[in-house]
């Protein structure tokens, strides 16, 4: 036999036959041949399992003013106070209370006081207020400032308008032929609870004054803008 140079076009070195290429899978998940197809099967299929893998919505916790009796619920709705959530704006003659979840609760005054704190209701709608923060705006200064006065903040009031809040004072007796009966006297201590009007704010309440963002910060307030009620969506 006869050698003979064998080289490439262009002169340079043969390299031989190509090796064939690994399959490669791509990442929408098409691969060589009939791969993709099934590729793309099991990952619609691994995608409807990752949807139910979240399993069922978790049940929310009733909001506190669900456990308030019948005829104390009739009675807000009737003046429209909204129960919709986990919190309950009303109007007490000059102070707007917010009572909300986890026992928190806030109060705007019209003699420019916020206050900040905690409160109890029990099913008659009798609701205990306690305010552990409390800013005032001082008018000399212009500026809010920390007040230990909270004289003027409700501490107590019942959401059914004394229906259910009397407090028994005294007894009176009472002689019908030869038996005593004795008769509590009693008077209403709750307020005039009624709902914030939706176009109320701070502004209405107030007038023009200093933003108290800066005195709510400082004074471990855990709100920092003074909303009296949502607003309502049409």
């Amino acid at each position: 036999m006869k050698a003979v140079n064998v080289t490439a076009p262009g002169g340079g070195p043969c390299t031989g036959p190509r090796k064939p290429r690994p399959h490669i899978r791509r990442r929408d998940g098409r691969g060589g041949g009939g791969g993709g197809k099934k590729s793309s099967a099991a990952g619609a299929t691994a995608g409807a399992g990752g949807a139910n893998n979240k399993g069922p919505a978790k049940p929310r916790d009733p909001f506190w003013h669900e456990s308030l009796n019948d005829s104390v619920k009739g009675m807000l709705e009737e003046k429209g106070i909204r129960m919709g959530t986990g919190t309950i704006d009303v109007s007490i003659g000059e102070a707007r209370v917010k009572l909300g979840t986890n026992g928190y609760s806030s109060v705007a005054h019209a003699e420019m006081m916020l206050g900040e704190g905690s409160f109890t209701c029990d099913v008659d709608g009798n609701v205990t207020l306690t305010w552990k923060h409390c800013i005032a705006f001082d008018k000399a200064a212009d500026q809010w400032a920390a007040s230990a006065d909270t004289s003027i903040l409700p501490s107590f009031f019942c959401l059914a308008d004394g229906t259910s809040c009397s407090t028994i004072a005294s007894f009176s007796c009472i002689r019908y032929k030869s038996d005593l009966f004795f008769c509590p006297i009693s008077f209403s201590t709750s307020a005039n609870v009624l709902p914030v009007q939706p176009n109320e704010n701070a502004q209405s309440l107030w007038g023009d004054i200093a933003n108290p963002r800066t005195a709510l910060e400082e004074n471990g307030f855990q709100m920092r803008h003074v909303v009296l009620t949502p607003k309502r969506r049409n």
